[in-house]
């Protein structure tokens, strides 16, 4: 689920700063870069405060924090402050993601035997990156559930006035070729169209947000009720050995 979260949301940050805010790509690296730096910071510290408090708890409080940055995401206007909602966004999204990865996978890895461990580490990697591919599947298809039917709602009206029907559908398939679409209207046109067209990027933005943000809640959930402690792990293990 942490995964899930991380690459749903980077799926529609990455979007969201190249076509709504129009910066290149090199710049949506860029902008992206705070959640990177709190991560490469932080992911040390949540080991040491997962030996102070316990991994069920740290882990519960990192999947707290992504769920609270993702429900923020699900209001964020399409013209936020960069320094301001988005960027407090990415660093407690990052804060969580660290909270998190360090101290799950100890607890996972806790509980294997020594000839375990490489197949065990192994299908760590293998989970991440299938949830990863679910992130992005799951919160791209809940985006483009609401962004096509805006972008098909503002566009019908001019059916009759030149837009044909091959041109409107591929209007709705991406953002891309949504605004590429109202860059060939008349000039009196193109402003109100271009800020339909970003509404329905922000709604389709704003739930798919809203969805990762209850997934992390149940893992959240979850794991307060299942994940066992540290000690509790390696006993189970010692246990299933013997």
């Amino acid at each position: 689920m942490n995964y899930f979260c991380l690459f749903g949301f980077i799926f529609l940050i990455t979007q969201y700063f190249q076509l709504i805010r129009g910066y290149s790509a090199l710049s949506a690296g860029v902008h992206a870069l705070p959640f990177a730096v709190v991560v490469m910071v932080t992911t040390p510290l949540s080991a040491a405060a997962a030996l102070k408090f316990g991994e069920r708890v740290v882990v519960a409080t990192g999947l707290f924090l992504e769920a609270l940055a993702l429900a923020w995401g699900s209001v964020v206007a399409a013209h936020a402050a960069y320094f301001g909602p988005v960027i407090a966004i990415m660093v407690v999204l990052a804060l969580g993601f660290s909270l998190v990865s360090s101290p799950a996978t100890a607890s996972l890895m806790a509980t294997l035997r020594p000839e375990q461990v490489g197949a065990g580490s192994a299908v760590n990697e293998t989970t991440r990156e299938l949830a990863g591919t679910m992130g992005v599947a799951v919160v791209g298809s809940v985006f483009s559930s609401l962004f096509g039917p805006g972008v098909l709602a503002a566009l019908t009206p001019y059916l009759s006035h030149g837009l044909t029907k091959a041109q409107l559908h591929i209007a709705v398939s991406s953002t891309q070729a949504a605004q590429a679409t109202v860059s060939h209207f008349p000039a009196s046109l193109r402003p109100a169209l271009d800020t339909q067209i970003t509404n329905a990027f922000m709604v389709g933005l704003h739930r798919g947000c809203l969805v990762a943000a209850g997934a992390a809640m149940v893992a959240a959930i979850y794991v307060l009720a299942r994940l066992p402690k540290a000690f509790d792990a390696v006993s189970t293990s010692e246990a299933a050995w013997v």
